[in-house]
């Protein structure tokens, strides 16, 4: 059984803190720019939250992928009116699709990686998809915070923690509501950046960094953010083909 078969609507509710809106969903917007008739391929999209936030800025096709059953339970019953979008119950590893693709998303798909075997797999998944002038666009765990900032996250609504940072260890997040009262936990893993531009770099791939950024609403509160931006516990990348 996948971790996320037993947390499904639990995790529902950790994206609704602010910080997913003002600073995950506005710097993935930014790396997306127009998606007008795009097609997407949306790896890891648990139940289908940034599917059905793709799907209503008019890209021709969404497929959404996800390894957890009972998410993808969850995506149908919850995208019954957007009419573009098809899910599948399938790990990103095993991905083989006909067609390919003008974006492929991997929101948090990456760092549930445990080994680099497993890491270049979701990449190879990544590459078979993507159509030659295709961007690759992802939202991970910034696996180059610094372990004595994890504890600083709580006043966001999560904790991180990991006992040694080593490649293949489980990185533990724990939620919490407003209140301070535990909402769910789950694991994804340390692997690191050489480990992680080498696998892109094997599939003939490009890989960009992007710092999060804070959505200019919130501009006024620069102070309250300012733990989270300094040293982000989250980080996207954008990959491309290489060309010559």
């Amino acid at each position: 059984m996948n971790q996320y078969d037993t947390i499904g609507v639990k995790y529902y509710k950790c994206k609704q803190q602010p910080w997913r809106k003002y600073v995950e969903e506005y710097t993935l917007n930014k790396m997306l720019g127009d998606i007008n008739y795009k097609t997407i391929l949306d790896l890891a999209c648990g139940d289908g939250f940034y599917s059905r936030k793709f799907s209503i800025r008019n890209p021709k096709k969404i497929v959404g992928v996800d390894i957890s059953k009972e998410m993808i339970v969850l995506a149908n019953e919850w995208s019954t009116k957007f009419t573009n979008i098809e899910y599948i119950n399938k790990d990103a590893c095993d991905v083989d699709l006909p067609e390919k693709f003008d974006i492929v998303t991997g929101i948090y798909l990456l760092c549930y990686a445990q080994t680099e075997t497993q890491l270049n797999n979701f990449v190879k998944t990544i590459k078979k998809h993507l159509k030659n002038d295709g961007i690759f666009i992802g939202i991970n765990d910034n696996i180059m915070q610094s372990i004595s900032n994890y504890k600083k996250m709580k006043k966001y609504g999560f904790e991180k923690s990991i006992d040694i940072q080593e490649n293949g260890q489980p990185i533990k997040y724990d939620f919490y509501d407003d209140d301070g009262s535990f909402i769910c936990c789950f694991d994804d893993y340390y692997l690191s950046k050489k480990i992680y531009e080498n696998a892109f770099l094997k599939n003939n791939l490009t890989i960009e960094w992007i710092f999060p950024e804070l959505d200019p609403e919130e501009n006024n509160r620069q102070e309250y953010w300012n733990d989270f931006l300094t040293d982000p516990p989250i980080i996207g990348l954008i990959a491309k083909h290489i060309t010559i």
